[in-house]
């Protein structure tokens, strides 16, 4: 047996310590070995109970415990410290038995240096209180620190990020610019605030130009509140009404829906845009002559844009049909080779308006009168020389438009040089001099032919002169001649791949 004082082995029947004279009493010391135990197990309880209480305070409030004295846990009896290592080294298990007197042996070494003080008086045990430790303070790791600060950044800058977006796009605030911007015709802001659709003539310079006469005025107390309307309540959308005031006017209510677009702020946030309805017309039909082309606002209208027409109407006119054009003054050009530029406007207000450009509002240019003036001199020179020479018709067929066929007139032209009538006479020129040979324009303003190529009729005056045999009623002669021609007579030119060629001739080579 084991002294429970001073842990010396005595004999198992010894009933004082031989070292320190503590009674030895089996029963008294098995009553303190159990209550232990039981004080033992107990303790243990509360701890883990404490310990599940710091962790889940320690989760909710992490800051609250940072260099701060943790506060001594409460409840445990006879001084015990739940930090201590409950193990008793000593063999002995809680968990077992506590039977002491069932397979004890009283042999083994009892010798507890665990706070047990020879000077207390209990029946000859004395166990000393324990004394409990100051508890550490909680600190955090500098680096979990660091870690929480930056997640705490990353998550207030998420916050900024998504609140400035979100202030980006609002609708009432875009509806609000919009109405300043078009009240003070800022034509270049509200284009941006627009939601147009997909359209080549739908520019920013176009809006600017059919709105090129309207005036500013500055917008005061404008407010902006929610409204209703059947396009607005769809998914994405927003119909809104806009009060405000301006120098001339009080009082002034406009509503408006907005949709959101593809268009991005921030590269996240779909931004709000006014509806076109009421701003944009669609499938605008413009009529322009064969041959020119057609610009609208600045945009060249392609030919993909012309509509079929089989009627005798389409062999003069290009009708085009623009899908979507913005209401107010739009700038329409036609351009061609031939013609001086024609610049005039179409006002839209309605879907499918209408506007026709007759040939008649077009004029030649100088060049181009002049090519033609050139060419005709050029061609009857080349006409009277082949009539002449009685050459065919395939010899001048060079200066014919691929759609004409003056074959006719050539041949009188021919006849006109080498004439006969039956067996009466006959008329055959030896020379001739074609002199003084004067072109003017017949018709100034732009024309067409049926097949829609550009017109132009050049006047020719003109002096023949020669020497002719004349032979008839049995007697032959050589006689001269000449003849001048007043600008009666014309060539008819088209202007076809990019030259001017012959369309019709009416001329007379006869002279006596």
């Amino acid at each position: 047996m084991f002294c429970p004082n001073c842990g010396t082995k005595n004999e198992d029947d010894a009933v004082f310590c031989g070292n320190c004279g503590t009674k030895l009493n089996l029963d008294d010391f098995n009553e303190t070995l159990n209550a232990a135990a039981n004080e033992t197990a107990e303790a243990a309880d509360v701890a883990n109970q404490a310990a599940d209480t710091v962790d889940v305070a320690a989760n909710q409030a992490t800051d609250a415990f940072v260099n701060q004295e943790a506060q001594p846990v409460q409840g445990f009896a006879n001084g015990f410290d739940p930090n201590a290592n409950q193990n008793f080294n000593n063999g002995f298990d809680p968990n077992a038995n506590q039977n002491f007197n069932n397979g004890f042996d009283p042999n083994a070494n009892q010798n507890f240096n665990n706070g047990y003080n020879p000077n207390y008086a209990n029946n000859g045990y004395n166990q000393a209180p324990y004394q409990q430790q100051p508890a550490k303070p909680f600190k955090l790791n500098k680096k979990i620190v660091g870690i929480a600060v930056a997640v705490v950044a990353v998550i207030v800058a998420i916050v900024a990020f998504v609140s400035i977006g979100k202030a980006g796009v609002d609708y009432k605030k875009t509806a609000k610019k919009y109405v300043t911007a078009i009240e003070q015709c800022d034509w270049d802001t509200a284009y941006d605030l627009i939601n147009l659709p997909d359209s080549e003539f739908l520019t920013k310079e176009a809006l600017i130009n059919a709105h090129a006469d309207a005036t500013g005025e500055k917008v005061t107390g404008i407010t902006v509140s929610d409204a209703y309307s059947t396009a607005g309540s769809t998914k994405g959308s927003a119909t809104v009404k806009v009060t405000y005031s301006t120098a001339t006017s009080n009082g002034n209510q406009s509503t408006y829906v907005l949709s959101q677009t593809n268009d991005k702020y921030l590269l996240f946030f779909k931004k709000y845009k006014v509806s076109s309805e009421g701003l944009v017309y669609k499938d605008t039909t413009i009529q322009v002559p064969k041959g020119c082309t057609l610009s609208i606002n600045g945009v060249e209208v392609k030919s993909n844009y012309i509509k079929a027409d089989n009627s005798s109407y389409g062999s003069y006119y290009d009708t085009y049909v623009i899908p979507y054009i913005f209401a107010g003054d739009n700038k329409i050009k036609l351009t061609s080779d031939v013609t001086e530029d024609y610049e005039t406007s179409i006002s839209v207000s309605y879907d499918e308006s209408l506007k026709s450009i007759s040939y008649s509002d077009l004029s030649f240019t100088d060049d181009a009168e002049k090519a033609a003036m050139e060419k005709a001199q050029s061609d009857i020179a080349t006409i009277a020389k082949a009539a002449y020479e009685k050459k065919g018709y395939s010899d001048i067929k060079s200066l014919v438009s691929s759609e004409a066929d003056v074959e006719d007139e050539y041949d009188d032209l021919v006849d006109d040089f080498h004439s006969a009538s039956g067996s009466y006479y006959t008329r055959d020129v030896t020379s001739y001099d074609l002199s003084a040979v004067k072109a003017t324009v017949g018709t100034k303003y732009f024309t067409l032919t049926d097949e829609g190529a550009p017109k132009m009729r050049i006047y020719l005056g003109y002096t023949l002169s020669g020497k002719y045999k004349y032979t008839g009623y049995g007697s032959e002669e050589e006689k001269s001649g000449s003849y001048t021609y007043n600008s009666y007579y014309y060539i008819d030119y088209v202007y076809e791949d990019g030259e001017w060629l012959i369309d019709d001739v009416y001329l007379n080579f006869y002279f006596y």
